[in-house]
């Protein structure tokens, strides 16, 4: 594995809590995009989760 970026993709709103977030394509061809974002402050509880859809490629 070799790494590409140092860049942070989702910033966490403050300290001891958690982000996870991915960003991925949703058909093989085309400019459709779908985003997730989840936080966490307490072991295994997740106070929110975000989908956001994109038909421009994420502009």
């Amino acid at each position: 594995m070799k790494l590409t970026s140092k860049q942070v993709y989702l910033k966490s709103p403050g300290i001891g809590t958690l982000v996870y977030g991915n960003s991925f394509y949703v058909r093989a061809a085309g400019h459709e995009k779908m985003r997730t974002r989840m936080l966490e402050t307490r072991s295994d509880l997740f106070d929110n989760n975000e989908v956001a859809w994109s038909s421009d490629n994420g502009k």
